[in-house]
């Protein structure tokens, strides 16, 4: 009964905006990551390519307002957003590990369109007289029309990929079992089925173009939206620098990428560019690749982690090997 509990998790969460104090969305959405993942995940499978962020109004030129911030969402999927409601979840110093303060941002935005960062404004800190220094993490909850999800800031994503690298196996298994297993089973997918797809469709520096899927069971689950041209032509302007389109079935996992590992603080590179577009993830580097290069794009998330490895010679580039991690 998939879109019967999705209508279900969707009119519960747009009774519970309404009702002025937020709190419960916090457990609400946690329930139904533990209990309804399949359900409340196909609510927004792009939601790990929105990004919030937040700055202090201080580093503006006409306010020193240290309890005001200003609050933007970085949409780098490929789809529309209507009638976007953000609901920042604040945690501040003094705080337990998993209390948060549960404000809405005052601005709604009619549309927050795809590959744009929409600015919503500023909003005045209403808790214990704490300032904008006094934050330690910001998630946030996005509601539309006919989406929910968790958006986060993208460096809690990378750090949240860091821990799950020290989590034990048997920690790693619980949640696989819990909340992820049975979703990723409903599409036919699993580790060995991922692992294939990347060896098959990655597509390094403009080589052979990636297969593009159009009779792949991915693109029969939506109507995946055009880019627009302007993004079109900036990623094929010629230059150098290290790109690859990776599947975009690889959504499913909330994928987190770097060449090199993580934790290697002195070696690791982030995407420069990071976002959706039809039937692929492109990622861009801040990297020249040279002759002999052998370098290792990691993938991580909650489900399943890889290593690629991308290899360099005589001006061509391809992808040598894909190894579970």
């Amino acid at each position: 009964m998939m879109e019967e509990s999705k209508n279900e998790i969707f009119n519960h969460f747009f009774r519970r905006g309404n009702q002025g104090i937020y709190d419960c969305l916090l457990s609400d959405m946690q329930f139904c990551e533990d209990y309804l993942y399949s359900s409340f995940k196909q609510l927004l499978m792009e939601h790990s390519f929105i990004d919030v962020a937040i700055t202090p109004t201080t580093d503006w030129k006409f306010s020193d307002k240290d309890d005001e911030i200003r609050v933007s969402i970085n949409n780098r999927s490929d789809i529309d957003l209507e009638n976007v409601r953000i609901f920042l979840c604040i945690h501040y110093t003094d705080m337990y590990k998993n209390e948060y303060d549960v404000v809405k941002v005052p601005t709604t935005k009619n549309i927050i369109k795809h590959h744009e960062i929409s600015d919503l404004g500023t909003m005045k800190l209403a808790y214990a007289d704490k300032k904008y220094q006094d934050i330690t993490r910001v998630r946030a909850i996005a509601m539309t029309d006919d989406k929910i999800c968790w958006i986060d800031k993208a460096d809690y994503k990378e750090s949240h990929a860091s821990t799950l690298l020290n989590t034990s196996q048997y920690g790693k298994e619980i949640l696989l079992d819990k909340i992820k297993k049975h979703f990723l089973t409903d599409y036919s997918l699993d580790a060995d089925a991922l692992q294939k797809l990347l060896e098959m469709e990655i597509s390094v520096n403009g080589g052979a173009p990636i297969q593009k899927m159009e009779n792949s069971t991915w693109l029969s689950w939506g109507k995946v939206k055009e880019i627009s041209s302007t993004v079109t032509e900036l990623w094929s302007k010629p230059d150098k620098k290290l790109k690859l389109e990776i599947p975009r079935v690889l959504t499913l996992i909330d994928p987190v990428f770097s060449i090199y590992q993580l934790q290697d603080k002195d070696k690791v590179m982030l995407p420069q560019e990071n976002f959706l577009a039809g039937s692929s993830i492109r990622l861009k580097f801040d990297y020249e690749l040279k002759d002999g290069d052998l370098l290792p794009l990691y993938i991580y998330s909650d489900f399943v982690n890889f290593r690629v490895d991308i290899e360099y010679k005589e001006g061509e580039s391809k992808v040598k090997n894909v190894v579970l991690i």
